[in-house]
Order: structure tokens, then sequence, then C-alpha cells
């Protein structure tokens, strides 16, 4: 009998470390439980061979037999127990496996059917350990961001999605359980674990109302059960294009908490002009980036404010920009009202009113913008923005007889046609694909290089504070502080164009970097705090803000040079009237500005004063 208590030993432990590994690297509890099952199923037939009294193919028969009554708890326990005898299997070992057997078994196959419950316990035990992803909805968007996001975890993360009802298609369910992410009926916000955990939070829906209100409960279940606590490790993000979303999540609103608004016309539009900087279209000796934008929806007028102050690049450099739609005198009529202080004179902006189909537009052009050399069609239709594309470069190219193409990105929304215009070898060579929901439904929105930037940008303006906890609840705190650094940080690589390098992320073969790799002379220094300042101004305007009077600060004081509410500041000067407003509050401005420019290396992670709070490094590179 010794032989049937070594194999059935050798069946448990094997079959338990399968049981083990799958767990492990899958995330499962059922599975893993019926692979265990099987096991001792197999233990228990060579076990209760050398129990019966039996030989050759009854003896296989009845082990098989007794095997199945000991799974549904209706063996003979009396018999069997004696028939143990004094022989060599132990006691506890068979009385082990017939608790273990129909225990282990029915639980794996209950797990099975009771979906839910099963996810639910594999949250709890393995979310601990793992980064975990919650989404409010399970639909297309939702699911390819979770794809890319187990891809870059390599599977070793968790994604559930919540709120899951009967009204989800069948193959949406199929393909997420395909890649092992979890689905549950409840809310997101019954899953608010303690905050040293990493979780992440998407409201996803199609209804941006119930975004922001989703939001709004998981901040209020944080704060109710850990208030205080160091939230670095959680992150909450809201699809919104609704101006009002970041205004109605004020500072109290968020109690600390890292709140990010996905905005998705703000992010394309900043993704293309970091990727694709507007300087890249001039070829040498060429001062002048001329931008034409056609359509006006959401993403044309988000282009048109961006590139306002991505142009800036003082030293004789030229920013022109010409809006082609067919409301455009309509839009100029609203962004006078938004942002009156970019009708000042100061910028060259144009517009016009043409039916992108018929001639009219061609003349707007020929008579508007003859030479762009940037042109960006958002006109609301992918079919449409290929179509304008195509037209534009036979455009450039035939009838202006324009040798040096312009630059041409089009919006195209949906991934597939985004991705097949990409990879096309014709089609790529005249159209850049832009703002696809490839991009918007990434690992992007999380691992976002222009985010990772910016948090270094805020780093600075705390004095170089260094803990992380403080650096990112005051960052997040409100929508001011990250707008703002977020627009500094685009910039950065358009500083960089003017002292003649390129930045680039390092990656593992790169030889290490430092500050010798950027060298920023004295004369740099002010020539970029100058270029600083208009950017800064540029900005501000695009937020609406308007030049506020000395003497309006008689009665407020004088110790801030901004009025918040009314969205006036005394610094929307030239950087020859600053010295006015410097001697007024008794504050240099203009030292903010050089010492920004002089912690560019720190920002970059190449600074011999040490890691920057993101610990990004970036390799620096020569542009001739």
């Amino acid at each position: 009998m010794m032989w049937q208590f070594v194999v059935s030993s050798l069946c448990f432990i094997l079959f338990l470390g399968i049981a083990i590994f799958i767990a492990r690297r899958k995330f499962d509890v059922a599975h893993p439980l019926k692979i265990f099952g099987l096991g001792l199923m197999l233990s228990d037939v060579f076990l209760v061979s050398g129990i019966l009294d039996l030989k050759n193919g009854k003896l296989f028969s009845a082990s098989v037999m007794t095997m199945a009554q000991l799974v549904t708890v209706n063996a003979d326990y009396e018999g069997l127990i004696g028939g143990i005898g004094g022989g060599n299997i132990p006691v506890f070992m068979f009385l082990a496996l017939c608790i273990l057997t129909p225990l282990v078994l029915g639980s794996g196959l209950l797990l099975s059917f009771l979906e839910n419950v099963n996810n639910t316990l594999i949250y709890k035990l393995y979310g601990k350990s793992v980064p975990v992803y919650f989404f409010s909805e399970l639909h297309e968007n939702s699911l390819f961001l979770a794809k890319d996001i187990l891809a870059k975890h390599g599977g070793k993360c968790l994604c559930i999605f919540c709120n899951v009802g009967e009204s989800v298609p069948l193959e949406l369910r199929e393909e997420s359980k395909n890649l092992n992410c979890l689905l549950i009926k409840k809310s997101e916000t019954a899953c608010i674990k303690s905050p040293d955990r990493m979780q992440t939070f998407f409201e996803i829906s199609g209804n941006q109302n119930a975004n922001l209100s989703r939001a709004k409960k998981i901040i209020e279940g944080y704060v109710t059960n850990f208030d205080g606590a160091d939230y670095s490790s959680v992150k909450i993000f809201i699809f919104s294009e609704q101006e009002e979303t970041p205004l109605i999540l004020s500072e109290g609103e968020k109690c600390g908490l890292p709140v990010i608004v996905v905005n998705r016309n703000k992010f394309i539009v900043n993704d293309l002009l970091f990727s694709k900087p507007l300087y890249n279209v001039l070829s040498q000796g060429e001062r002048t980036v001329s931008v034409l934008i056609i359509g006006g929806g959401k993403t044309g007028r988000e282009l048109l404010k961006t590139s306002v102050y991505c142009g800036q690049l003082g030293g004789g450099y030229k920013l022109k920009i010409t809006l082609l739609d067919k409301n455009a005198m309509q839009i100029k009529s609203s962004l006078n009202l938004e942002c009156p202080e970019f009708f000042c004179g100061e910028y060259d902006i144009d517009f016009i009113q043409a039916d992108s189909d018929s001639v009219d537009f061609l003349e707007g052009v020929s008579k508007k913008c003859p030479s762009a050399n940037y042109v960006c069609i958002c006109l609301g239709n992918d079919e449409l923005n290929i179509k304008m594309a195509l037209n534009v470069s036979t455009y450039f190219r035939r009838i202006k007889n324009n040798l040096q193409k312009p630059f041409i990105a089009a919006r195209i929304k949906d991934r597939t046609k985004n991705l097949m215009v990409a990879s096309d070898p014709v089609l790529s060579k005249k159209i850049f694909a832009f703002g696809g929901d490839n991009l918007i439904y990434s690992k992007k929105i999380i691992d976002s290089e222009l985010e990772e930037l910016a948090l270094n940008v805020h780093q600075i303006y705390m004095d170089g504070e260094t803990d992380k906890k403080k650096i990112l609840q005051d960052y997040y705190k409100n929508e001011y502080n990250i707008k703002s650094c977020r627009a500094n940080a685009l910039h950065l690589r358009y500083k960089l164009f003017l002292l003649g390098y390129d930045m680039r992320l390092q990656n593992s073969s790169d030889e290490e970097t430092s500050d010798e790799n950027l060298k920023i002379s004295e004369e740099d220094i002010e020539r970029l705090a100058r270029v600083e300042h208009d950017r800064w101004v540029a900005y501000t305007r695009s937020e609406g803000w308007s030049k506020a009077k000395i003497e309006q600060f008689e009665k407020v004081g004088k110790n801030s040079a901004k009025i918040q509410d009314a969205k006036l500041h005394a610094c929307l000067c030239s950087w020859e009237e600053l010295d006015g407003v410097c001697a007024y509050f008794g504050m240099d401005f203009k030292k903010y500005d050089a010492e920004f420019v002089k912690n560019i290396p720190h920002i970059l992670g190449i600074s011999v004063r040490g890691e920057n709070i993101s610990s990004v490094r970036y390799k620096i590179e020569n542009r001739n």
C-alpha cells in the first residue's frame, strides 16, 4: 500500500503547486480551486486503491466510484477507515482528503457560477499587493483603456469594471473576462479601501454629470473613513469637457485627493503641440510660424488658444494664426467675450468665414494665409477631416506651387481609422492623425509625460519642496495650479528649441546626463525669462484674465498682484512695464521667471540638485 500513499501525496503536492501558480499569475480564485480539486480527486483514487481489498480492473473501478462518493459526501467512511487497519496510509491524511475534496471542488464550482462573489473575493485577496484600477462602466473605450493598462503592468494589476448590469453586451463581458478583468455589480464607492493601497478610479461614463456625481461620492467615502490621510497612492480621473466641472470640484471639494479632470479636447491639443511642436515647421532662416485651423468647434478653439502661448518665442520669431469656419465671426465674438485681451492687438489672429466645401475656402486661404506651414483640421467628422487634409495638401502643393508642403494634422477620432492613417506609407506622409480614441483611452492618461513635467514645475514654484505628499496636495488642490503648470511644462520644449536643444525621455540604454549637457548662460537666462513672461501673459489671457490697473489695488491692498474674483492681474503687461509693477508691490516678478529658467535642468531630471518629484529623466540632444 505504500506506493499508493506516495503517488497520492505527489498528486496532492503537484496540483497544489499548479493551483498556486495559476492563482498568482492570473489573479483568480475559482479556477485554481477547481484545479486543486481535480488533484484531490486523483489523490483520493490512489489512496482508496490502497484501502480496498480488490485487484486489477475491479480495484480501479471501485476506487473511482468510492472517490465519487467522497466528493458527494456519500461514502461508507466507517468501512473505509476500518479498511486502513494497520496499513501504511495515515488516517489523518485520509480524513483530510475526505473533507478537502468536496469542500475545495464544491467551492470552485460554486464560485464559477457566482461571478460577482468570485470577483469580490479576488479583489479582497489580491487588492493589497497590486495596483487596482476601477472603471465606472464597461464599454468599448473603458475596455480599450483597461487593455493598455494591463499591458503596461504585464498583467500584474487588477482592472475592475463596476456597475455592470445585464444591459452590458455579452461580447464586451466575454472580452473583459478573457483579459482577466473583474466585473462587479457594486458601485466603485463600495470598493474604497485604505488610501495606502494603489487605487485609481476612472469615472468614464458617457454621462458627464454622472462622472462628476460619482467622483464626489468617492471623495466623500475617503474623507469619511480616512480624513487627513496621505492620499498620494490614490487617483481619481473624471472624463468631462464641461467647463463647470473644475469649478465645482474646488479645493474644498477635493479635500486633498488627487482629482484629475480629463478634458479630451485639451488633452489631445496639448499632446499634439508637445509631440509636434510649432517650431518644427521652420526651415533654416525662417522666423514665422503660420498656423491654419480649419474648424472652430471645441477642439479648434482649444488649438487657437494653446497655439497663442506655445508660439511665444521672442527674438524676432513671429506667430500668425488663422481660424476658418462657416461661423467664424460668431466664434470670434464668443472668444472676445471669453478672452477679451486676445484681441488687444498683440497677437496676429485672423478669422475666415467660409464653408470648407465651397470655393470661398480657397479664396480665404489664398488671401489670409498663403504661407501657412502648420495646418490643423478638426471639422468634427473623421471622413470630412481626412478629405479636407488631402485637399489642403493638394492645394498647397499644386495651386500655390509650394514645394515645401505644410505640416497637416487631422483629428481622426475613430481608433481604427486613426491607426490605419498613421500606418499607411502614403497617407502618413501627407497627414498626421491626432486626437484618436486610441490616444485618449490609453496609458498616456495615467503616464502622461506632460503631467510628470507639470508636477516638477510645481515643485520649483514651491521653492524646491521635497515632501511628495505636500507637493501633490498643493498641486491638485485647485485647477488653476494644474492648468498653469501644464501650460508651463508644454512650453519647456519650445524654450529648449531657442537654446538649440531638443529633449526625449531617457531609456535604459542611454548614458547618464547632467546639467553640463544643457548649458544656459546668463544671457540665455535673461532672454528666456522674457520669453517665459510673454508665454505666461498669453496663457493667462487665454484663461480669460485681463490687465489690472495699479489704482485698482488701492482698496484691496498690495498683498497680491491679482484680484482673483475679477480675473485681473497687474503683471499682464510687457516685460518693460513689469518694472513699475515690481516697484509698486515690492516684489521682483522678473526674478521668478529667471529662477524658473535656471531650474529647467532640475525639471528635466538632469540637475546635480537631485531627483525631481516625478523622478523623470530626459536626454538632451543638440538640434544641429
